[in-house]
């Protein structure tokens, strides 16, 4: 996709979209909703009634999220991520927020905003001193597709915590039990935990999948050079996806 001049994205039609139960509006620059994503350029530019009525409703979107995406589209930025001063439900608030926002992403196919808010929920995570719960868990499994970056992750969270040197085998055991007793996971979760401790020689090898730098838990199109290599080399222990 090419990157035309940011002034010639915004400029007139403008839309109006709704989102979530409450229909929170936005009126934003058509254009740029299109540049961005080929799920508003399909809406606003093909045979659908929003292309008639200039109008969209989200309904069962995340308004909080939408808007961190519309300050990425209009500033590039997803603002301040949590700090050390941050208090902890602060910055767990965050990364859950960055976990609707990437959700939101694959729905409307906004692939360079993925990666970004991948980063911004690791880091969160870290900085809040959390890792998602079974609910949360379930959340991942059930809100993403099969074999996504975000169902690696939580596999790889499980796996790590379940079998990192200091923890002994009865405590790894309840942890897994604990992580796999959702029906809606089911064998699938289970199978992916199985894979991401193989993917070590020694189970004392596993990296915590939270502190990892580099491309990790990306989505890139075939060729694609990650931001996180331009800047330095990309981190070896697990490669970034490819669509």
């Amino acid at each position: 996709m090419s990157t035309p001049d940011m002034s010639s994205l915004l400029v007139p039609p403008l839309v109006n979209v709704y989102v979530g139960p409450a229909r929170k509006h936005w009126i934003l620059h058509e254009k740029l909703l299109s540049h961005h994503s080929p799920f508003f350029a399909s809406a606003f530019g093909g045979a659908f009634a929003e292309a008639e009525t200039g109008k969209i409703e989200l309904l069962e979107d995340d308004p909080a999220a939408f808007e961190l995406l519309i300050q990425w589209l209009y500033s590039g930025s997803m603002g301040q991520k949590p700090t050390a001063a941050t208090p902890k439900d602060e910055a767990w608030a965050f990364a859950l927020l960055c976990f609707e926002l990437w959700v939101l992403c694959d729905k409307f196919g906004i692939t360079k905003l993925k990666n970004p808010a991948m980063d911004a929920y690791r880091h969160s995570c870290r900085q809040s001193d959390q890792i998602p719960s079974n609910g949360a868990m379930m959340q991942i499994y059930n809100r993403t597709s099969c074999g996504t970056p975000f169902q690696q992750l939580a596999a790889d969270i499980t796996a790590y915590e379940a079998t990192c040197s200091d923890v002994d085998t009865d405590t790894a055991n309840a942890f897994i039990d604990k992580h796999l007793e959702g029906p809606s996971l089911g064998t699938r979760y289970a199978a992916d935990v199985v894979k991401a401790i193989r993917r070590s020689w020694r189970l004392s090898e596993l990296k915590d999948p939270l502190s990892l730098t580099g491309c990790v838990y990306h989505v890139h199109a075939e060729g694609e050079v990650c931001e996180q290599m331009k800047a330095k080399s990309c981190c070896k222990h697990i490669t970034g996806f490819r669509s």
